[in-house]
């Protein structure tokens, strides 16, 4: 099974990713982004993580999305916010093939983004 990082310090949003996709096969796993977002990467080995522009103080998307590049990590993020002017160039420039969703009370843009990158089904 493919497996879903959700990162976002609001509990009843984790708890909502995580209901809607492990409901059509996918394993999630979340955290509020009061751990080191790298060693949590490193520890669950997910194949795609959905990000908080601003996951919790101290940790930002943007610095998470340096750090992924300079490492060179592959791992496809999107990027999600509740809030249009969130996003701004500095995170565009930052996300090369990776996406970005606002979020809303609407999942299916969320979920047509991660069907996309993950189709659903047993990873192979």
């Amino acid at each position: 099974m493919y497996r879903i990082l959700v990162v976002d310090e609001e509990l009843n949003i984790r708890q909502f990713y995580q209901e809607v996709f492990e409901s059509i096969g996918y394993l999630v796993v979340t955290s509020d982004g009061q751990k080191p977002i790298l060693s949590l990467l490193d520890q669950e080995k997910p194949d795609l993580l959905i990000l908080d522009i601003n996951p919790a103080k101290g940790n930002s998307a943007r610095k998470l999305l340096r750090e992924l590049r300079s490492l060179r990590i592959g791992l496809p993020v999107i990027l999600s916010t509740s809030l249009e002017e969130g996003f701004n160039n500095d995170l565009k420039s930052l996300l090369n093939d990776d996406y970005y969703v606002i979020n809303t009370q609407d999942i299916e843009p969320l979920l047509n983004r991660v069907q996309e990158i993950l189709p659903t089904g047993m990873k192979i």
